[in-house]
């Protein structure tokens, strides 16, 4: 597990604790509000690391394989 002091999520307010498992592709951190994880989400999805739960488009795959390579995270 890796933690990346600061991080682009950690940059978020109420994000704390940012944990980045590479083997495994999760994210884990600490938020306070529920809506918080949402801007969490937001941003993974702009840097090219859409959700699980998420439609990947074509353009967002492509992201996705850019920011892998470049790590943007």
């Amino acid at each position: 597990m890796y933690e990346y002091p600061p991080t682009k999520l950690s940059e978020i307010e109420n994000i704390q604790n940012v944990q980045v498992e590479k083997a495994s592709s999760s994210v884990t951190f600490s938020y306070r509000e529920p809506e918080d994880v949402f801007k969490v989400k937001e941003k993974l999805r702009k840097l090219g690391y859409p959700a699980v739960d998420a439609k990947n488009s074509l353009a967002s795959k492509a992201i996705s394989v850019t920011s892998c390579a470049t790590g943007k995270l």
